[in-house]
């Protein structure tokens, strides 16, 4: 596109014909600097803005472009980009004949409001009249061209930029930065953020929020904080936007300690948060389960003069809801429209979610209602919650009823649809229908995944049947599908349910041999089956393993140990493995109390003695 566009010749027909657009828009001249001061200040609409112009032709017939550029650099610099471009149509209407600062205004302002088609033709009009674009011309198209998403089209244009000797400065490399940040190319944000300084361009603030930005989004919390730091100590101030960037990105890593200092330190430096700092936190709070205090957040919010948003009321339902706290979550939905804060999708999607795990089908359909009643149309995510909800508490016949419901209103299921549905017949019994839905998915061009066999492979094993266990996980290979570990850890369970050593053995080689790691689930599955089938050896061998592997085990591990080492009357072992367990940092919980206190107090021994020095070790840490 690039390549052709340079070689446009100037529309002026089509800039011209935005001047005479049917839409009125007022525009304040105030700020502008008109070089008639008897131009009236007030607020004039868009079909008026030639009005200066007029005045101007009427006591100079001759209208200098440098003139012409005063006006349009004050509607530039009040953000008036549209009629700025309309103003130009008028300009060259009359006659008059742009200059070098004329068509750098204009390519700012295509450029602006996503005009980049134009802006192409805007460039091609400068070579045409003898002009060289200079950095301000390719920065402001670059920084059109990254704003509109068309990366490539920047890098070409920042190339041929460089290879006519115009050296590009902090602007032209900000805009590239926090373009490929945009796009996700950290790797080449990061090169060029290298590049720049080697040439001598110190970062500004710009700069440095785009970088962080695109760290934060990418999850690299870490890096994010080590770009502020350098930002810091090259005494470039970080402003809001900077701020906001690092806590959301640190509230996404549940980095929230950490998030409420960076908060502090906007605080500190004289910042006012806005309604994306506090958003980030409920947000963060409420993902992380702490409820009481993203309400307590938005309480804080609403007392500055804050008016929370669509989002941040979303976030903090769908925290409630998370967490089940169903009646809390409808009293801030109910709060938030009684702020004139309209609901959208997503807060709808997590209350039917929320009714539908706590089994309130009922409520969850009379939300629905209300939900397209006040003209919000669910989405894919709200019929897959009811949908799930329905299947996986055996009322299959409603489920249906909502997919087709679902379909009627032109909105196909997608595999996390089908998985949900799968799930409830298998755990309904229903494998036949299972499969029949298996068909049915294929048929729709959506292909199965790890999860869709995996709960196959389950079901089949708890119904002890392992030859189609098999049979679904070859059918899963054969496709090109390889099992995950937590494929594994399902049929490893399974198997030790049936009663399969063998079996066990040959699936944790299997892992093994394709380089996947055991994870704690996999060790606990594996020490928790072999214990009970009475091989003790076996399983103490595998937590050796476990150990030399740098998996760390959990109280769930320690806790079936050291009930199979009491069973087999070694309670010497008992005790020092609780000794390990509490030296590793792992809390005994009330399984190990009860296992101990219950082995020790049916033991020939003194309950006494035993009882303290089991609450003593399981108080520690």
């Amino acid at each position: 596109m690039v390549r052709g566009a340079l070689g446009r010749s100037s529309c002026p027909t089509l800039l011209s014909s935005l001047a005479k657009r049917g839409t009125p828009r007022l525009l304040h001249l105030k700020e502008a600097h008109t070089v008639d001061a008897g131009v009236d200040s007030e607020p004039i609409t868009t079909d008026n803005a030639l009005h200066p112009f007029d005045k101007m032709l009427q006591s100079n017939p001759t209208l200098y472009a440098s003139d012409f550029n005063q006006l349009l650099t004050g509607l530039v610099r009040s953000k008036h980009y549209h009629d700025a471009i309309a103003v130009y149509g008028g300009f060259r209407m009359n006659g008059a004949v742009p200059d070098f600062s004329t068509l750098n205004i204009l390519m700012n302002c295509c450029c602006s409001v996503g005009f980049t088609g134009y802006a192409f033709g805007i460039l091609a009009t400068t070579f045409k009249r003898g002009y060289l674009p200079n950095v301000i011309t390719y920065s402001s198209l670059i920084n059109g061209l990254c704003r509109a998403g068309e990366w490539e089209e920047s890098e070409f244009v920042f190339a041929r930029m460089k290879s006519e000797g115009v050296i590009p400065n902090v602007v032209t490399y900000s805009s590239l930065i926090r373009g490929l940040c945009q796009a996700g190319k950290l790797e080449d944000a990061r090169a060029l953020y290298v590049e720049m300084k080697e040439h001598g361009i110190h970062p500004n603030v710009v700069t440095y929020t785009s970088l962080i930005h695109g760290l934060c989004q990418a999850g690299e919390s870490d890096g994010a904080k080590r770009v502020f730091c350098e930002m810091k100590s090259n005494a470039i101030l970080p402003d809001l936007v900077t701020y906001n960037s690092m806590i959301d990105g640190l509230c996404k890593s549940g980095n929230l300690k950490e998030a409420k200092g960076m908060f502090c330190k906007l605080i500190v430096s004289r910042l006012i948060p806005d309604v994306i700092t506090y958003t980030s936190f409920i947000h963060g709070l409420s993902v992380a389960g702490k409820w009481k205090e993203a309400s307590a957040c938005l309480e804080e919010m609403i007392k500055n003069d804050i008016s929370p948003n669509v989002v941040t009321y979303s976030s903090l339902i769908h925290g409630l809801c998370q967490t089940g706290k169903l009646g809390e979550a409808k009293d801030v939905l109910l709060r938030m429209e009684s702020r004139g804060v309209i609901p959208d999708t997503i807060t709808y999607s997590s209350i039917i979610d929320g009714l539908c795990n706590a089994g309130n089908f009922k409520e969850a359909k009379g939300m629905l209602c209300k939900m397209i009643v006040s003209g919000i149309v669910p989405d894919l995510i709200t019929y897959s919650s009811i949908i799930y909800g329905f299947f996986i508490r055996g009322k299959w016949e409603e489920g249906k009823s909502v997919l087709r419901e679902m379909r009627n209103c032109g909105i196909s299921p997608d595999v996390i649809t089908y998985n949900s549905i799968i799930l409830g017949l298998s755990k309904a019994g229903k494998q036949e229908e299972a499969k029949h839905i298996i068909c049915e998915m294929k048929r729709d061009g959506i292909h199965c995944t790890v999860f869709t066999y995996c709960i196959m492979i389950c079901y089949l094993l708890h119904i002890r049947n392992l030859k189609e266990a098999k049979d679904v996980l070859k059918e899963m290979m054969g496709q090109g599908i390889c099992p995950d570990i937590s494929t594994y850890n399902s049929m490893l369970h399974g198997m030790f349910r049936i009663g399969n050593v063998e079996d066990v053995k040959c699936i944790v080689s299997e892992i093994k041999s394709k380089g996947i790691s055991l994870d704690v689930i996999t060790y606990n599955t594996l020490i928790h089956g072999f214990c009970n089938i009475g091989y003790w050896e076996e399983a103490e061998r595998i937590f050796c393993d476990m150990m030399e592997q740098g998996v760390r085990p959990n109280a769930v591990t320690y806790n079936v140990l050291i009930s199979a080492l009491i069973k087999d009357g070694k309670e010497s072992k008992a005790y020092r493995l609780l000794d390990c367990m509490t030296d590793s940092g792992e809390r005994p919980d009330m399984i190990t109390y009860d296992t101990l206190l219950h082995a020790f107090g049916m033991a020939d021994k003194n309950p006494a003695e035993d009882h303290v020095r089991i609450t003593l070790a399981c108080s520690a840490g």
